[in-house]
This record gives structure tokens, C-alpha cells and sequence, in this order.
């Protein structure tokens, strides 16, 4: 037997009778698809699944941790990821992103950098991580190319990026 729940993006979840609690997030979404007579079962992942369900489970767990001390719990962590996915998501008035969008991220290592990448996959997008020790131009080469319609920057490359909007895409 399998239970649904919400998750990430409010989409359906799966997950198994007698596990932690009925509104516990689980694996992935079952989508039917129906050949025939038969009906074809089959998930759908997300990575930040995995991070809703951690945090249900685990809240107070550190999730990030920098040097010796934690950085960030999984709720704290999630809590801020689906605050970003919300507003990547959009709402009346706000611009939205429709799932599988490209989304860049293009910072040096940080909580930050990772709560967005979740916040990508929670909004269901695709996230397009960009090595912060790449060339200004190389940079500007991969957002072009991915046709990305967003992009986390940090500071630095926020000023890096203004000198080169006229190579970006509208």
C-alpha cells in the first residue's frame, strides 16, 4: 500500500505505511500511465525530496556544516530553500518560472549557493551550476548557451556581469 503526501513544488508523494508518520515526505512522485491493460508505475525524482524528508525527520540535525561547528539545520535548511522556490515559483503579480526552466548559479561554495540549488530543484527547474573560477567570458558563453532564464550570482560576479550584459540574453 502507498500513501500520498505534498511536497516540494506541492506535488504529490509517495511513501510506505508504518514509516515515521503519514504527512512524512518520501522517494518520489508515482505517475500512471495506462498501456493497454496493464498500468505502468514508475517515480519521479527529485533531489529535494530528500531534503524535505530530512528535514521532517531530522530536524534539528545539522545539515551544513563549516569548520568544526554547524552551519545550518535541516529545517532551517529547507525552510529556506522552499522560501526560494516560492518565490521562483511566482504568484499573481510575480514573474514565474514554469518547471524544467534553467536556472544559473554562479558563486564560490557557500550555504547560500546551496540553498538555492535546492530552491531550483524544489521549484522543479533545472539547476546550471557555473564554476566560479571561470573567465568572465566563459561565464557569459555558458549563460547564453543554456538559455538560462535566471541567475544567483554572488556580489563579485554581479559586477563581473554588468561589463558583459550586452552578451547575455534578454
Amino acid at each position: 500500500m502507498i500513501a500520498s503526501c505534498k511536497g516540494p513544488n506541492g506535488t504529490a508523494m509517495t511513501r510506505s505505511p508504518g514509516k515515521c508518520c503519514d504527512r512524512s515526505v518520501r522517494l518520489g512522485i508515482i505517475k500512471r500511465f495506462a498501456k493497454g491493460k496493464n498500468t505502468l508505475l514508475f517515480y519521479v525524482m527529485n533531489i529535494a525530496n530528500w531534503l524535505a524528508r530530512s528535514a521532517h525527520v531530522f530536524p534539528n540535525h545539522p545539515a551544513l556544516v563549516m569548520g568544526a561547528r554547524p552551519a545550518v539545520s535541516y529545517r532551517e535548511f529547507a525552510n529556506s530553500a522552499a522560501t526560494i522556490a516560492r518565490v521562483l515559483v511566482g504568484g499573481p503579480g510575480r514573474p514565474s518560472r514554469e518547471p524544467g526552466n534553467r536556472i544559473a548559479l554562479l558563486a564560490d561554495n557557500c550555504p547560500a549557493y546551496l540553498e538555492a540549488m535546492y530552491a531550483i530543484w524544489w521549484a522543479g527547474c533545472v539547476a546550471v551550476p557555473i564554476n566560479a573560477k571561470l573567465h568572465t567570458r566563459e561565464a557569459v558563453f555558458i549563460l547564453a548557451d543554456a538559455a538560462v532564464s535566471v541567475c544567483f550570482v554572488s556580489a563579485e560576479w554581479a559586477e563581473r556581469l554588468d561589463g558583459m550584459a550586452g552578451a547575455l540574453p534578454p
